[in-house]
């Protein structure tokens, strides 16, 4: 995940603020605001970085009851973007009571999946942005026009990620870079120790370090190329 990205899909009901949030997150505006409810009829994409981590944000159809054809079928992509989510932020507004569509949407989620119930607007209900945890759910309080809260949000889609502030990188080192590093290291300190007065030895550890680390920046003769292909893959006539 860490690696390939996030898939975070934004559902609630028509007008509580998903596409103001997605452009909030996005840093422009990819989606179509207006107080029209049912303005987002398809899917709406960005893709953002969060300390590296690719994270992609789809904006779907408010999810309600709607005697439209071309909504109903966006409601219906909406739930098939769900079933392939990494997570999903249920955004509702706080300045209006929580519906039974809340209560139905829940309902359909597919369970273990990691969910956010982000409360948005907040900027006009007078109320703090802030996270808590309540049981196994994350509410996030915000404001999508102001950006008040927005951090805590970008933090909880890092730890869904699994990023870690104490990782040293999104850059996930391959076994054969670690030993290729202990032996680069390992020629170096022989250099810089008992064969330091050794002119010949010396630039020979040198010559051996720089070999280990040319492994990893590509710089590899053709035959060590055919080598490391021929021993991981199984290649046929």
């Amino acid at each position: 995940m860490l690696r390939e990205g996030l898939t975070v899909v934004l559902v609630g009901r028509p007008n509580v603020g998903k596409s103001s949030l997605l452009n909030r997150l996005a840093g422009e505006d990819v989606a179509i605001v207006t107080p029209i409810a049912g303005t987002t009829r398809d899917y709406v994409r960005a893709t953002i970085l969060l300390e590296g981590v690719p994270v992609h944000l789809i904006d779907t159809a408010g999810l309600r009851e709607s005697g439209d054809e071309v909504e109903r079928i966006g409601v219906a992509r909406t739930w098939q973007a769900i079933a392939k989510a990494g997570a999903v932020m249920l955004v509702t507004d706080a300045a209006q009571e929580e519906r039974e569509e809340e209560a139905r949407i829940l309902r359909r989620m597919p369970p273990e999946l990691p969910l956010a119930r982000v409360i948005n607007k907040i900027d006009l209900a007078g109320l703090a942005p802030g996270r808590e945890a309540r049981g196994a759910e994350v509410l996030i309080r915000l404001s999508a026009r102001t950006g008040e809260g927005v951090a805590a949000l970008r933090a909880w889609l890092l730890e869904v990620a699994g990023w870690r502030p104490s990782s040293e990188g999104v850059f996930l080192a391959r076994e054969r870079h670690l030993v290729a590093l202990r032996e680069a290291g390992g020629r170096l300190e022989a250099a810089a120790g008992e064969n330091s007065q050794v002119f010949e030895l010396f630039a020979e550890d040198l010559r051996l370090a720089q070999h280990s680390l040319g492994s990893i920046t590509g710089e590899v003769t053709p035959d060590e190329l055919l080598g490391q292909i021929f021993s991981r893959f199984c290649i046929g006539k």
